[in-house]
């Protein structure tokens, strides 16, 4: 079947049917005064619209990751992404945050990234959220002794990734 669109007068039987009540006298058993046809449902007076429907959703509590991750705009996208928990209503960042989750993954509630360059001396690293950096960093060194930041910077590489 092909379905043409025929504008205006070309279209008979559209504006026949639109035409039938032209010069006929108005009377209040017509229905001229309804703007719509009122269903089966007006006349029985029941007290909920059959139409109207809205889901509300329990809503889900906050993973523990998600919640370390929240202040953190880099990986929350990634972190929800992983868990499933993104809007649908957005396939565009539904798509951004699939291309950002690529070599993330969660593993025990943790966060980690994949180390896949022939440099990288470790299969994998922790992801921190980027407020918690600097402790890691200043906690590892004060642990480690004072050999450099050089050296500090390899050992925190080799465990951790924060942005």
């Amino acid at each position: 079947m092909d379905v043409r669109h025929r504008p205006g007068v070309q279209n008979d039987a559209a504006d026949a049917i639109s035409r039938m009540w032209r010069d006929r006298d108005i009377s209040q058993k017509d229905g001229s005064d309804w703007s719509v046809q009122p269903d089966w449902e007006s006349t029985l007076d029941l007290p909920h619209s059959l139409f109207t429907i809205s889901a509300t959703l329990p809503e889900t509590p906050l993973d523990p990751l998600e919640a370390n991750f929240a202040a953190d705009p880099f990986f929350l996208p990634i972190v929800k992404f992983l868990l499933d928990r993104l809007p649908l209503n957005s396939s565009r960042e539904r798509k951004r945050a699939q291309h950002r989750a690529a070599g993330y993954f969660i593993e025990n509630g943790t966060l980690w990234k994949l180390m896949t360059k022939g440099t990288d001396r470790v299969p994998k690293v922790e992801c921190l959220p980027s407020s918690s950096g600097f402790t890691t960093a200043l906690r590892c060194h004060q642990a480690n002794g004072h050999f450099g930041r050089d050296l500090l910077k390899l050992h925190l590489r080799d465990k951790y990734f924060w942005t």
